[in-house]
């Protein structure tokens, strides 16, 4: 047996070569160690459990009411963690010397980024969104409130794309400067 049957010919072409790769690595990243575990607890815990405190308090506040305070505090707490994470997802890796390594590989540019940005997007939607949102939505039911699925879906989507703009911010300043004070 050789050494060389452990590798994998790839026969990407274009600038999309090394995108499957840094995909699988990205993915890999959040969902085969206990990033993704960390990130549902913390974030589901955290508007699950503000929601749920107000929710069953004696002087509970509206059905409407419950609803906005949860746009608010999924909008702006994890919004937070997005930037957080995404500054370890760059500029770490150019202060690591990763970034360099792995670009030295047959690795277009566009398909580092890109597989940054999709491997993130990813791990943000399932473990910011949609668990505290399967959640606040339980947590909404149970009280009493009477919730359009597709609605609360949608509003979901809505409260994605204020974490996707800070994702990509963030990302983006990352690829201009080498230090996280100014990303920050």
């Amino acid at each position: 047996m050789s050494g060389n049957e452990a590798f994998i010919l790839v026969s990407e072409r274009g600038w999309t070569r090394g995108l499957s790769t840094m995909l699988r690595s990205g993915l890999s990243r959040w969902f085969k160690t206990r990033m993704w575990w960390t990130q549902c607890l913390i974030w589901g815990g955290m508007v699950g459990g503000i929601l749920a405190m107000l929710a069953f308090n004696p002087q509970a506040p509206t059905d409407e009411e419950l609803l906005m305070l949860f746009s608010v505090f999924a909008g702006l707490f994890p919004a937070v963690g997005v930037i957080i994470i995404m500054q370890d997802a760059l500029v770490g890796e150019k202060q690591e010397g990763t970034a360099a390594w792995v670009l030295s590989k047959p690795l277009t540019r566009p398909s580092f980024v890109i597989s940054k940005i999709v491997s993130n997007s990813v791990g943000i939607l399932l473990t910011m969104i949609l668990v505290p949102g399967i959640l606040a939505y339980m947590i909404l039911s149970i009280h009493g409130a009477r919730l359009n699925p597709l609605g609360f879906i949608e509003a979901m989507g809505i409260i994605f794309i204020n974490h996707f703009y800070f994702l990509a911010l963030t990302l983006m300043l990352g690829t201009f400067f080498n230090n996280r004070g100014p990303v920050i």
